[in-house]
């Protein structure tokens, strides 16, 4: 009985990512860019045994570090190569839609959304025409607070454009 227990367990994680929840402060000082950016589109690659998908971004405004006006961004999924893999808790990057992303450059060069989904915006505005971004909640994935490995729920993220903008300059002490 035991053995099923743990049979069902392991396969109910199955197809699951588990995220570190990060604050919004978090994501600006961890980000190497943060930016306004159109969605130019996606061609997926096969990495191994893994498919990425390769976005083309147009920047349209620099809000932290110093991207070119081009990026091209790596988002874990896709298809490739006849084949196509999906990534619980990766973002949704939809061609010709504009988004703010925070982005993390690797090692190697190579440059991701940090935190997957957290570090994705739409961009939208309000009844007066403010502009905002926000984040659905994200339920694909499990959020654990770092400090005590405790699940968190996930209820989704909006804050106005003009706020955001002066949180990371804040941070640039």
């Amino acid at each position: 009985m035991r053995f099923l227990a743990i049979i069902l367990v392991t396969m109910a994680s199955v197809g699951a990512t588990t995220l570190e929840r990060l604050s919004m402060d978090q994501m600006i000082a961890q980000s190497t860019y943060i930016v306004r950016a159109r969605i130019q589109g996606g061609t997926g690659i096969l990495s191994g045994r893994t498919i990425y998908t390769k976005f083309s971004l147009q920047v349209t405004e620099k809000l932290k570090g110093s991207s070119t006006a081009n990026l091209d961004v790596l988002v874990p999924g896709g298809s490739a190569n006849g084949l196509s893999q999906s990534v619980a808790g990766a973002p949704k990057l939809v061609a010709n839609s504009e988004m703010v992303l925070f982005l993390w450059k690797s090692p190697k060069g190579l440059i991701h959304v940090i935190g997957m989904q957290q570090g994705a915006f739409d961009i939208q505005k309000d009844a007066l025409g403010a502009q905002f971004i926000s984040r659905n909640a994200i339920s694909d994935a499990i959020m654990l607070e770092k400090a005590t490995l405790v699940p968190q729920n996930e209820t989704g993220f909006r804050m106005s454009l003009t706020e955001l903008r002066s949180r990371i300059g804040a941070g640039k002490e």
